[in-house]
């Protein structure tokens, strides 16, 4: 979610510290967890160290940004997810990130985060996957070097986890209480005052009258489409009467050629309709869903 990213874009920048040097870490000159060849890229392209040195929180956000955030597609992983995701971009590097997400998956790891990744994020827990991420985070972090450089940085990088894991489970719990709000009409803030097992019963309820709404939709589109075809053949047959029976019996490929034109344009135009009409299905089943899945959230409100 692209909100999160001013949620816990402080909290990066807190973890990453200033200006560091350590020979033994393969990142060289940072400040702020931006290398200098990243500041070069995207700040002063002739930079210094001592640029470098002076980088302020303002262009480190543009870096974090640009660089990070975008490529790991936060904007559009869950709210949770994302934040374990954008710090570990942070950390280890885009392309990192995004193999150790599409392996805890299950989708291709070719370090590019698109629309196969996304699908595969969409059938898991976002609880389960935030520990996925960090669990898989922190045995890569074990094996970097033969394990030398865990020796020297191990208990900052659990600590940095450890913090990481939490926030992000927290994101998770908000967004999930904030989807329960609306999906059943209520306040966040009166939601721990409704009884579980009426919880319950509301989301079950409103997700059995979802799905009786979207099969509706999609019984009226078929009535829909029937109509309009009957309408169209209504009309189709009055114009060829009216002054053109004649032009039909002199022409009568030119005439196969309009029907069968006009035959494909309607399913053209039906198929779009019929698209439009599964979208809309699509969002009422996705609310039954969370009805559904209220067992899941529910257990999210009470953690």
């Amino acid at each position: 979610m692209d909100a999160t990213f001013d949620q816990v874009i402080g909290q990066v920048l807190k973890h990453e510290g200033g200006f560091v040097n350590h020979p033994k870490d393969p990142g060289g000159a940072t400040n702020k967890g931006v290398t200098l060849r990243t500041f070069r890229r995207y700040v002063k392209s002739d930079g210094s160290v001592a640029d470098l040195k002076r980088l302020t929180d303002r262009q480190a956000r543009l870096v974090y940004r640009r660089h990070y955030w975008d490529a790991i597609v936060g904007a559009d992983l869950p709210a949770g997810v994302d934040y374990a995701v954008f710090d570990l971009a942070v950390n280890s590097g885009v392309s990192r990130a995004s193999k150790i997400l599409q392996k805890v998956v299950g989708a291709t790891q070719d370090g590019r985060i698109g629309p196969a990744t996304m699908a595969r994020v969409e059938t898991f827990d976002e609880g389960e996957l935030i520990d996925a991420i960090c669990d898989e985070r922190l045995a890569f972090m074990k094996r970097i070097r033969g394990g030398r450089l865990w020796k020297t940085f191990g208990r900052g990088w659990q600590r940095r986890v450890d913090d990481v894991r939490r926030v992000a489970h927290r994101l998770d719990r908000e967004n999930a209480i904030a989807r329960m709000s609306s999906f059943v009409g209520a306040s966040a803030s009166g939601l721990p005052d409704i009884p579980a097992d009426e919880m319950e019963g509301v989301l079950r309820d409103k997700g059995s009258r979802t799905i009786e709404a979207a099969d509706q939709i999609r019984k009226e589109s078929w009535v829909d489409r029937a109509w309009s075809f009957v309408t169209m053949g209504g009309v189709g047959v009055a114009s060829l009467f009216d002054g053109a029976v004649q032009f039909a019996r002199d022409n009568p490929w030119v005439i196969v050629a309009l029907a069968a034109m006009a035959v494909a344009v309607y399913f053209v135009l039906q198929h779009r309709k019929a698209k439009a009409a599964e979208r809309v299905i699509a969002a009422r089943v996705d609310d039954a869903v969370t009805g559904r899945n209220s067992a899941r959230l529910l257990e999210r409100l009470s953690a």
